[in-house]
Order: structure tokens, then C-alpha cells, then sequence
């Protein structure tokens, strides 16, 4: 909806009718066989992406490629899948690094205007750092006897008195699927 954002689009952009001639274009982000005109693909290095991120309220992190100049833009209710479908599966991950927006600060334009400038961090879920920090939380070591699927719940407590009993794990945080391969050495 943004038109700068829509500007920037690798269709858009670099489609092969149309090609763009600026130095800002990043064509060699645009993937002939994948991008289309509904691929909301940005072909921008990351000063682009973070600055077409920052510049839209709506933008909450950015999938930045991690070898060619082109990003996604995320929007809040995408993010909230995110973790759990789409950047989880290994392809992803080992092609894109999640920048998150993390602090935004008006700063002064040219012509009286306002421009927003943000900070962006790489995720925990896009970079493991293989322990627990303040936003991840690991639990080892996890077994489990038998394949199956368990639900998993979280006891705070702050809010019980206690975490002995099954009824004080009053948070779900999901499901685990457990396939009962193992290795056999």
C-alpha cells in the first residue's frame, strides 16, 4: 500500500520489459523465475529494506537475504506465524536472516518533514545461539519414551504459588510432535 515500498518491488522494479537504470534498483535480487506481480519481494540491500521498514508503521521486521539484495517486509499478523510456519523450516533459515524492528525515533527531513529512523536487530530465531537469554528459554535435557503428540505448558511462578502440580501450568505454549526415530548406533 505504501507507494515508496510498492516502488521497490523486484517485479516492479527489474522485470525484464521495464528494467530499472538507477542506482538504486538491486536487480540482481529479482529471481526471474520466482518474482511475479503479486511477489512482494523488495530487491534492495539492507540500508534500503531497513529504511522502506522504518518508514512504515506497519513494518514490525524484515527476511533479509543473506547473499543477494533482496528482503521481505513483515507486517505484525504475519509475524505472529511466522516463528511457527514459515522461518523454521531450514531453507529459510540458511537463506535469510530476521532483522527485527526494535527502536523507532522521529528525525528531522529535509523540507520541515519527518522521517522515522529505526534499529534493527537480528532474531534468536534466525541466528541460535544455541543457550537461554532473556528472550529465549531452553529447557535441557527433554526426553521423550514414545512417539506421539504432547502438549506443552508453562508454569509461572510469579503468578502460582507453585510449579508441583499439573494444574499449576496454566499457560499453554503448544504442541510437540514426536516421530520415534531415533538413532541406532
Amino acid at each position: 500500500s505504501d507507494p515508496e515500498i510498492f516502488d521497490h518491488q523486484c517485479y516492479r522494479k527489474c522485470h525484464p520489459q521495464e528494467p530499472c537504470l538507477r542506482a538504486d534498483c538491486f536487480c540482481d535480487g529479482f529471481l526471474r523465475d520466482h518474482d511475479d506481480p503479486d511477489t512482494n519481494a523488495i530487491c534492495g540491500d539492507r540500508t534500503l529494506c531497513e529504511q522502506l521498514c522504518a518508514g512504515s508503521p506497519d513494518c514490525v521486521s524484515i527476511d533479509m537475504h543473506r547473499t543477494m539484495p533482496r528482503c521481505f517486509l513483515n507486517v505484525e499478523d504475519q509475524c505472529a506465524r511466522r516463528d511457527t510456519i514459515v522461518f523454521q523450516q531450514a531453507a529459510i533459515r540458511e537463506t535469510y536472516n530476521l532483522l527485527v524492528k526494535q527502536l523507532v525515533t522521529p528525525v528531522l527531513a529535509g523540507s520541515g518533514g519527518v522521517r522515522a529512523r529505526a534499529t534493527f536487530e537480528t532474531s534468536p530465531t534466525a541466528q541460535d545461539m544455541g543457550y537461554s537469554y532473556e528472550r529465549l528459554l531452553r529447557f535441557y535435557p527433554v526426553q521423550f519414551k514414545d512417539a506421539g503428540s504432547f502438549k506443552v505448558c508453562f508454569c509461572d511462578s510469579t503468578v502460582t504459588s507453585s510449579c508441583s502440580t499439573a494444574g499449576d501450568f496454566l499457560f499453554d505454549i503448544g504442541t510437540i510432535q514426536v516421530s520415534g526415530v531415533s538413532c541406532l548406533l
